[in-house]
């Protein structure tokens, strides 16, 4: 117990405020930047997908992943916090001179060790709680203005362009020579139906698929079975939940 008793009471309170509020600005800091950055990056998705969104109610999503980035980030400000104070306690030597009082380095660091095990605690019994219920109802509005996120996975690689369509039970990968953005084309598409069961159930070749309202339309499409055997189907639809916006991000 001699170690905690010889820790000046006011000594203590000093640096665990001066901590405290340093870590706190700091944290304050990232979740405005990045809350912003996000609020960005929302209002020009909802410029593609749903232009007649009110800008209140993008500011209102924002705030609502407040609570999922202060679970993430907190473990950061804590980081950056403690190198500015002990930075500013360098150049002012305060550290230097809770030193002097005949403390050795733990009991000068046990106002910063205190501070950051009540801000864990805070962050385990608060935020995180907290963080968890709010990223559900975010998910929720996002899929329900901008729709799932597995609906397309596009990927560009050197055999061409790569993504993933789910809609209606179907499962289409589908691999193009190249992809036209403003027209929403793919030339030279293979299109992959996949079962449930992540077994390949058919091909189709194509000269090309034009995405549309609510479909694909396939130009001169050949279905490819399993066995090697090949239909020329002519130009085909598929479904799809897919928008042209999707093919831009």
């Amino acid at each position: 117990m001699s170690f905690f008793y010889s820790i000046p009471l006011t000594l203590f309170s000093y640096m665990s405020r001066k901590y405290a509020k340093i870590v706190l600005l700091t944290f304050a800091v990232l979740i405005s930047f990045i809350t912003f950055i996000e609020i960005i990056e929302l209002l020009r998705r909802a410029g593609q997908k749903a232009p007649d969104l009110s800008s209140l109610y993008i500011v209102f999503l924002g705030i609502i992943n407040v609570p999922t980035l202060m679970d993430e980030i907190l473990p950061f400000a804590v980081l950056f916090g403690s190198m500015i104070c002990f930075y500013m306690w360098g150049r002012t030597h305060e550290f230097l001179v809770a030193r002097t009082t005949g403390q050795n380095i733990w009991q000068a660091l046990m106002p910063v060790i205190v501070t950051v095990f009540i801000f864990g605690l805070f962050h385990i019994t608060i935020i995180n709680p907290i963080a968890a219920a709010s990223a559900k109802q975010y998910d929720y509005l996002l899929e329900s203005i901008f729709g799932r996120k597995d609906q397309s996975e596009l990927s560009i690689s050197t055999n061409g362009i790569w993504m993933r369509d789910v809609e209606a039970g179907n499962n289409f990968i589908i691999n193009g020579k190249t992809l036209q953005v403003d027209k929403a084309v793919i030339t030279a598409p293979l299109i992959y139906q996949l079962e449930p069961n992540g077994q390949l159930s058919w091909r189709l070749q194509a000269d090309e698929m034009k995405l549309t309202n609510k479909s694909w339309i396939i130009s001169n499409a050949t279905r490819i079975q399993n066995d090697g055997q090949r239909f020329f189907l002519g130009d085909v639809m598929l479904p799809t939940a897919l928008q042209a916006s999707d093919l831009a991000e």
